[in-house]
């Protein structure tokens, strides 16, 4: 059963919408259709009638095509959309494919609706199949877009056709910005010519290519990137693009890169090292050890230690110490700190001594993997401490005779032993009185605490040379010089003191006096802020420098002290120096500014003081250095910046932080005409920017307030209040507390600028404007003439069908008839505004009786008027009597023509009136209707060319829009004026004046409807028509075929004036104006020259007045515009046989 289909249409001619029935049924489809005009219908029938198709004209009255597709895309997406319309442009035409139409066919070519509906069929299948392969697509686009690696497509030729968001991120630069550039847009050139040759030669070949690139972004920064690129196959394995999948590996070639360092550091250290480092797996089998413990092992290179143990190096007991301590940090993750072990080595007799520190080894997870440790050699420390005891013997025979004082006492501070000399130097007799006394708790002075010499031995084990104050028996304190060593138990408990006490009262008398001299010079010198040193007179040696010294010039104390002053002067200032030195006698001597160089290099420049002192045996000089190098290089930067401002060619503002001014240069009194002493202390506000609102003032300086740069433009006023446009920059000058100190601003006249800019935007508008205008105006033009010429074609086309009725043939032919009308009417409009725009329209001066126009008018459109239900009415200000005027009555004709078929046509429901009234010398003509109005911002724009009410390519409306621009220049053309009074949804009411010149008054009868015309000649007559185009010739010979003529044809001007002069019963000549060969121009004076009185009638499509004048005068006795109405042609032929 063959498949009937449900076809929706939208069109509100149903002429054509019969057109395309027609056309479905001839190709053989079986439907049922529904036609709808308006939105609701159209949604109405989707919901109810469920269509199969839809086919639906561009441009309705109330609804467009547009819309019928957007409304199809939300309710039934699936249904195929066919847009069928009389014109259409490129634009939207793409639009509407965009949008989602199946296809779009103009009228005139109907017959590929037959196959489009097929395709459209056909296409919902197919879309239906695609689905599921779309969703993997998107899935898989996704994924490109998605990816957290840069992904390059170029073509086969290596020309970038997609990037993905990474690249972009990555790079800095978009899609726009590679498209159609070579990948090497990104090259930072570390990569040779051959190496890109290689790289090309290997994936044209069809190999994949890995490797990594330097490239450069789009900043200008480098990075690194991992890149794999393989070709891309079509069906026939011919390579069609190529893919580029990029990571980029910067940061990991960062870390590559401090590992390297890091491993170099490492490397270094373990070469230099002198203790003995090591690695070791869990077995304690070596991993790696250092240089000084391959030489200690033996060993040329310390690679070779790699996997064997300590059992190939040291003795059994001590191999087994080791591996048993390395287990147990294995075991438990805890190290061993400086344990003192002494090596047996199985090669050697001597032992030796190391203190080791060993730790567990971990991975980057944390996890142990072996043991690390460091040894270091004690063996002569405990060489040394052997030698100790031995002579410890030799030290107790001392003891008894020593010149100084010797003790041991208990940690408490119990007397233990005490030699002679200490004895007799504390007033004792025997060591049991001496006994008595606690070292700790008695016998020192308050200022010299017996705590301190117990702290500092039990933290070093040892005291030396400390001084302290001692009471003897009798009461008196004497001074002694203390060392003493504190001896521990095997568990390392302290067990006792022993020390050496020397009396050095005297010489600490002595020393107590000039160090009191000493400390006050040693505080001020070493204490002062300035750098100061002491240096040889002789020598030019350094004796002595302060701490100021040090950080200053960057030398330590014991550098200073091997140099001289020529090391820190420049060489070519040593002359200077060694003539300066040869003339300081004098005891205090300012020697003025000099240069010096630091440490690292830097030139400073200090001012220099020096005094004359002795130093020990030496004449020295104390010098005091002062570094200004700052305070000079600020004051010339100071006095460059000053010069730079006041010479700048911009206006500069310095204002305090409160935004009072505290400065401004030469070119701000030269732009504003203000003085510096008339705006000091003021705001900039005095320049008066009022076109800154408060919002934005405020924005400005919350911008400033937080340490940020504005940039903008405002539009101040000098003093003499005249305006100009400034860019103006804000910056912050910061104090060094952080806090705002000052703001400057730096302002450029931008006044010419601004107005060649503006200037540009309006002729960039005024002429965008234009071509839209333009655009819109030929969009409207084609539609208005394909709209008929479609109904003319389609119907004319219908006619051949011999399978219509009469009656249907009949409404055939009246519909061609009206749209050939329409179309004249529109060539006619286009025509007339051509020629104003040329200039070459005139006036003529007619008697007009404005009463009988008005009638006349009255009857031509009431028709119209009553078809839309409309009241339509007019009124005269003169009497029938007195209603004569001169002026161009054809023009006047026109103007209201138009303003009321546009009044008719603008309104739906209502009235329409139109009249005129007497207003001094002028007559002030106007038509009023009820309509729907004009905004008041359209009031002159819709006087213009190619400018309407409503442009949108729904055609509520139609027409050319022309009407009102025609009418305009008519009413100036008769020497008047045209204006309107409309608001929007209020009606309209056009006015327009033309001067008042009275005439005589003359019998007016009215237009009768005329008989038809018939040609009563008794004998026939012959008429030569030359036309060179076969269907007009066709045209005029069916239009006199009933008629008692005789036609002759000429199909160019030469023939026609052979045949006048070959046939004397020619007795009219119709002539075309356009021929090839020769014009009809040419040949009639041609002819008029033959047979003078010949009478010649110029049949033209030239319709303008210019073009009746040149045919006249040209010899042809009178002019008809084409198209040719028959009973125009017969009274002009009777008129002239």
């Amino acid at each position: 059963m063959e498949v009937v289909l449900k076809i929706l249409m939208v069109e509100d001619r149903l002429s054509d919408a019969e057109l395309i029935k027609y056309e479905i049924k001839k190709s053989g489809f079986q439907f049922v259709a529904k036609i709808v005009e308006t939105k609701h219908d159209y949604i109405n029938a989707i919901h109810e009638f469920k269509p199969d198709l839809i086919l639906s004209d561009y441009s309705l009255p109330l609804f467009d095509g547009m819309q019928a597709l957007l409304i199809r895309e939300e309710l039934v997406p699936n249904i195929p959309f066919i847009l069928i319309t009389g014109s259409i442009n490129e634009q939207t035409a793409v639009e509407v494919m965009k949008t989602g139409a199946d296809d779009y066919i103009i009228k005139e070519y109907l017959t590929r609706l037959g196959s489009a509906i097929n395709a459209a069929i056909k296409k919902k299948e197919v879309i239906l199949a695609k689905k599921v392969a779309e969703e993997k697509l998107k899935i898989l686009s996704r994924a490109v877009e998605q990816n957290t690696v840069s992904i390059v497509i170029t073509d086969n030729m290596g020309r970038i056709e997609y990037v993905n968001p990474k690249f972009t991120e990555i790079t800095g630069y978009t899609l726009d910005e590679v498209m159609g550039e070579n990948p090497r847009v990104l090259k930072s050139d570390d990569k040779s010519p051959e190496e890109y040759k290689e790289l090309w030669e290997t994936i044209t070949s069809g190999r994949e290519w890995k490797g990594i690139f330097q490239n450069r972004k789009k900043n200008g920064e480098l990075h690194y990137e991992s890149a794999t690129i393989s070709p891309i196959t079509d069906d026939a394995g011919i390579t069609t693009h190529f893919v580029a999948v990029k990571e980029d590996i910067t940061e990991r070639r960062k870390m590559e890169e401090k590992l390297v360092r890091e491993q170099y550091y490492m490397q270094t250290l373990l070469e230099n090292i002198p203790d003995y480092i090591y690695f070791k797996d869990l077995e304690s089998r070596f991993l790696r050890i250092n240089k000084a413990l391959a030489q200690k092992f033996g060993l040329n290179d310390p690679y070779l230690a790699k996997g064997k143990t300590d059992m190939d190096f040291f003795q059994t007991d001590h191999s087994k110490q080791a591996y048993n301590d390395e287990q147990e940090i294995i075991k438990t993750g805890r190290p061993i700190i400086n344990k003192e072990e002494i090596e047996n080595w199985s090669d050697r007799q001597k032992s030796s001594w190391v203190s080791t520190t060993k730790m567990p080894l971990h991975d980057a997870k944390g996890k142990i993997i072996g043991t690390f440790g460091i040894s270091r050699s004690i063996t002569e420390q405990k060489l040394a401490e052997d030698a100790l005891k031995k002579s410890e013997e030799q030290f107790r025979s001392l003891y008894e005779n020593a010149p100084i004082g010797i003790y041991r006492t208990t940690p408490e501070g119990q007397i233990l032993m005490a030699n002679p000399s200490l004895l007799k130097m504390l007033g004792y007799h025997s060591v049991e009185e001496f006994s008595g006394r606690n070292l700790l708790q008695a016998g020192n002075e308050r200022n010299y605490p017996r705590e301190e010499f117990k702290k500092k031995i039990e933290q070093n084990g040892i005291v030396v040379g400390m001084e302290s104050a001692w009471k003897i028996k009798d009461g008196s304190t004497i001074f002694v010089s203390e060392s003493a060593r504190l001896f521990r138990d095997e568990k390392g408990n302290p067990m006792y003191y022993e020390g050496m006490v020397e009396n050095i009262t005297k010489r600490k008398k002595a020393e107590d006096r000039i160090r009191e001299s000493e400390e006050k010079y040693k505080y001020l010198f070493q204490n002062s802020p300035l750098p100061m040193w002491i240096y040889d007179l002789k020598t030019l040696s350094f004796l002595e420098v302060n701490n100021a010294a040090i950080e200053s010039y960057g030398y330590s104390h014991e550098e200073f002290l091997n140099m001289t002053l020529k090391d820190i002067r420049p060489e070519e200032d040593t002359k200077t120096l060694l003539a300066d030195v040869a003339v300081t006698f004098n005891n205090y001597y300012k020697a003025g500014t000099w240069r010096h160089i630091k440490k690292n290099g830097e030139l400073i420049s200090v001012e220099i003081t020096s005094h004359a002192i002795d130093y020990g045996s030496k004449k020295a000089r104390l010098v005091i250095s002062n570094d200004i190098t700052e305070r000079l290089m600020a004051e010339k930067q100071i006095k460059t910046l000053s010069k730079a401002i006041e010479q700048s060619p911009s206006a500069v503002i310095i204002t305090d932080a409160e935004g009072n001014i505290e400065f401004v240069n030469h070119k701000f009194t030269a732009s504003t005409q203000y003085s510096l002493n008339e705006v000091i202390g003021k705001k900039p506000r005095i320049l008066n920017p009022g076109h800154l609102s408060e919002e934005e003032y405020s924005k400005l300086w919350d911008s400033l307030h937080k340490g940020e740069t504005w940039v903008g433009e405002m539009l101040n006023r000098r003093k003499d209040n005249s305006a100009f446009w400034e860019e103006v920059v804000i910056s912050t000058l910061m104090k060094d507390n952080g806090t705002i100190g000052n703001y400057i601003l730096i302002m450029n006249d931008i006044t010419e600028k601004k107005k060649m800019l503006n200037e540009l935007i309006q002729a960039k508008e005024k002429a965008e404007e234009s071509d839209r205008l333009k655009t819109a105006f030929l969009h409207n033009i084609s539609h208005e003439i394909r709209t008929p010429m479609n109904a003319i074609v389609g119907f004319s086309s219908l006619l051949k069908d011999s399978n219509f009725q009469p009656d249907k043939r009949a409404f055939f032919v009246d519909l061609i008839t009206q749209n050939s009308q329409q179309l004249l009417a529109i060539i006619t409009d286009i025509i007339e505004i051509a020629t104003i725009e040329a200039g070459q329209i005139k006036t003529k001066e007619d008697k007009v009786n404005i009463n009988a126009m008005f009638s006349f008018m009255y009857e031509q459109f009431k028709p119209k008027a009553a078809n839309t239900g409309l009241v339509f009415s007019y009124e005269t200000g003169l009497p029938n009597d007195n209603a004569f005027l001169i002026t161009d009555e054809i023009k006047l004709t026109q103007i209201l023509t138009n303003l009321i078929s546009n009044a008719i046509k603008f309104t739906d429901q209502g009235f329409v009136k139109y009249g005129y009234m007497v207003k001094g010398s002028q007559l002030e003509f106007y038509v009023e209707d009820s309509g729907i109005g004009i905004s008041k911002e359209l009031h002159d724009e819709i006087f213009k060319r190619f400018r309407q009410v409503e442009s949108s390519d729904s055609r509520q409306f139609g027409g050319s829009g022309l009407g009102l621009s025609i009418s305009k220049s008519y009413v100036e053309l008769l020497g008047g004026k045209i204006w309107l009074d409309s608001e929007l949804d209020k009606g309209s009411r056009f006015y327009f004046t033309i001067p008042y010149k009275k005439t005589q008054m003359e019998v007016v009868t009215k237009n009768q409807p005329e008989n038809e015309i018939r040609f009563e000649y008794n004998d026939h007559k012959t008429i030569l028509v030359a036309e060179d185009e076969d269907h007009n010739y066709l045209l005029l010979q069916e239009y006199l075929s009933n008629e008692k003529i005789i036609l002759l044809r000429a199909i160019n001007g030469s023939e026609a004036v052979d045949i006048c002069k070959t046939n004397p019963s020619v007795d009219m000549v119709l002539m075309d104006i356009k021929m090839p060969i020769m014009t009809g121009i040419e040949a009639a004076p041609l002819i008029k020259k033959i047979r003078p009185k010949l009478p010649i009638i110029a049949l033209t499509a030239y319709s303008a007045e210019s073009d009746k004048t040149k045919a006249l005068n040209a010899g042809c006795s009178d002019f008809i515009s084409k198209p040719v109405d028959k009973d125009h042609l017969l009274s002009k032929i009777i008129q002239w046989i």
